[in-house]
């Protein structure tokens, strides 16, 4: 099967932990999917996928639509949201030790509810992002080279009656892009990590930042270790970041976990976390 994509060390961000989401890949048989469910509230959802895999190249395409007739946290009935998904995956096996990935998603939102004297507010959100990841086997151990971006616009209008006036109210965007490279190795009972990854952010917002916009670059180098003897198995690991606005910050982490029986497991960890301010603070 294809190789899944696995992050290493999680950034000084993650305060509260990690969620490692990986999407599904291209199924060996050619196969077509279809859902549709409803519920109470007027929930109404569809999702469609299609893909399969010939020989080396492997493709998966899904959509998705879903309706809720009462916003989230909005206790009235004349209120909706509505969203659409569209994705795909493409993953090539270039050798036996290749292996290839380039992912898209767009996504788009709208919410409505009622504010005041005949108004409703209406909120549009729109993402788009994509990635290509390279991985292979070098130096007697494995790398991944990797680039993503992502595009956010947000927008929030009012105005009387089911749709929001063209061209008004107030719009912020935030734009992501990021470079990744990282290398693994098992050396004895040891899996040792390293890598670094540089970061360009912009963000547009009128009305929350002081000239309207900012931006920032964040460079990320970190090392790793894990290993296992008998029963324990630690994990140690080690994060730089520097960023051109906040500065920069060190974060350690050590590990222990004891499997004194089949049936049991303890775990410890101390580590030192950070969180750096957002461009709007």
């Amino acid at each position: 099967g294809w190789r899944a994509p696995h992050e290493p060390f999680s950034g000084s961000a993650a305060l509260g932990g990690v969620i490692n989401i990986v999407s599904r890949g291209p199924p060996r048989p050619f196969t077509v999917d279809a859902n549709v469910s409803a519920g109470n509230l007027g929930r109404r959802t569809a999702d469609a996928a299609i893909g399969g895999t010939s020989g080396r190249l492997g493709a998966r395409m899904t959509a998705s639509v879903r309706q809720l007739d009462w916003a989230s946290g909005v206790a009235d009935s004349t209120s909706f949201e509505r969203v659409w998904n569209v994705g795909g995956t493409l993953r090539y096996a270039a050798t036996s030790s290749v292996d290839l990935r380039m992912d898209v998603k767009y996504f788009y939102e709208r919410q409505r509810w009622p504010i005041a004297a005949g108004f409703n507010g209406f909120q549009d959100n729109t993402g788009l992002s994509g990635w290509g990841e390279a991985a292979f086997a070098a130096a007697g151990g494995r790398m991944r080279a990797r680039v993503f971006a992502q595009a956010f616009d947000y927008e929030y209008r009012a105005a009387r009656g089911d749709v929001p006036v063209a061209e008004s109210g107030a719009r912020q965007s935030e734009d992501i892009l990021r470079g990744l490279y990282a290398y693994e190795r098992r050396l004895g009972p040891h899996t040792l990590g390293l890598g670094a990854q540089y970061s360009h952010r912009e963000v547009v917002a009128p009305d929350r930042l002081e000239g309207g916009s900012n931006d920032d670059d964040q460079l990320e180098v970190w090392a790793k270790d894990q290993a296992r003897y008998g029963r324990f198995l630690y994990t140690a690991g080690l994060r730089y970041t520097d960023n051109s606005r906040w500065g920069d910050n060190v974060a350690p982490s050590f590990g222990v976990v004891w499997e004194p029986a089949q049936a049991l497991r303890l775990r410890g960890n101390l580590s030192r976390g950070f969180r750096p301010p957002t461009c709007k603070e």
